[in-house]
C-alpha cells in the first residue's frame, strides 16, 4: 500500500495537470489546515503564557531569541507551503486567496464573539464552541 501511494504522490507532484488531484472547488483545504495550524500558534503560543521549565531554561540558553526563532521560522515555512500550493497548480491562486480570507474571517470573528460575556451565556453555538 505504501509504496504505491508513494509513488502516486511523486507522480502527482511532478506533474498536477496530467492527474487529478483536488479539482476545481473555489476553496483549498490545504491552505485552511496550514492556516488554523498557524493561526493556533500565534494565538495560543505567546511568550506570557510560556511558563514551564523547558521553555524558561531554553529562553535563558539563548537569551530569548529561542521564541522569536521559532515563531517567525513556523510563518516563514507556512508561508512557503502557501507558496507550493499555487506554483504546484494543485489549486488556483483564487481558491488560496478565497480560503485565506474565510479562514482569517471566521477565526478572528469567532474569537471575538466568545469574549463577549452576554452573547457566550446565550447563544447555543459559542457556548457549544467552549
Amino acid at each position: 500500500m505504501f509504496p504505491r501511494a508513494l509513488w502516486r504522490a511523486i507522480r502527482v507532484m511532478s506533474n498536477p495537470a496530467a492527474n487529478i488531484t483536488c479539482g476545481d472547488m473555489i476553496f483549498s483545504g490545504h491552505t485552511v489546515f496550514f492556516l488554523i495550524v498557524g493561526l493556533t500558534f500565534y494565538t495560543y503560543f505567546q511568550p506570557s503564557s510560556c511558563t514551564q521549565p523547558l521553555y524558561r531554561f531554553l529562553q535563558w540558553i539563548t537569551f530569548g531569541w529561542f521564541l522569536f526563532v521559532l515563531r517567525w521560522g513556523f510563518y516563514i515555512s507556512i508561508s512557503v507551503a502557501l507558496y507550493i500550493i499555487i506554483a504546484s497548480n494543485l489549486h488556483y491562486t483564487i481558491d488560496v486567496i478565497l480560503a485565506t480570507i474565510i479562514t482569517f474571517g471566521f477565526w478572528f470573528t469567532i474569537h471575538a464573539f466568545c469574549k463577549i460575556k452576554q452573547l457566550r451565556n446565550t447563544s447555543k453555538f459559542f457556548s457549544w464552541l467552549e
